[in-house]
């Protein structure tokens, strides 16, 4: 059998593509492994500027706190043609989502991070996403009878 091999180009994030924080810190994670072999056989002084493993388990953190941000999306860039309903379930399903994860204790280190994300979210739907034009428009859709 034949190895799929990894692809080892380590990511940097890009200031102008919001996800491809959550793409660097995912390729990070793939690279774990090797980074810490590298660490090995490095010097003392250059094994300072290793991540540790509190940091570590902070990107695995941040990757699952984003991880709903990646899919939204996938979701919505996916589609030829986005609705207005299909922005309100993604928009819903996104706060679901972290409020549920933020509930089973899944985050630590980034609970403010989650909290502030989940905030403006809230804020930007009561703002925007409550009018009559959009609701009216979900209603509408014969796709998203649910919402």
């Amino acid at each position: 059998k034949w190895k799929r091999k990894v692809d080892s180009r380590v990511l940097i994030d890009v200031k102008t593509r919001w996800s491809s924080t959550h793409v660097m810190i995912k390729r990070a994670l793939i690279l774990r492994d090797h980074m810490e072999a590298a660490k090995c056989h490095a010097t003392k002084d250059q094994r300072r500027k290793f991540m540790h493993d509190d940091e570590w388990e902070m990107l695995e953190e941040f990757n699952q706190a984003l991880e709903p941000f990646s899919v939204a999306t996938r979701v919505l860039s996916g589609s030829s043609h986005v609705t207005s309903s299909r922005v309100l379930e993604t928009w819903k399903r996104l706060v679901k989502t972290l409020r549920l994860a933020k509930e089973k204790n899944k985050f630590h280190v980034c609970d403010k991070a989650i909290d502030a994300l989940t905030g403006a979210l809230e804020h930007h739907w009561d703002k925007h996403m409550q009018s009559i034009v959009h609701l009216v428009a979900t209603a509408l859709d014969p796709e998203h009878k649910k919402l």
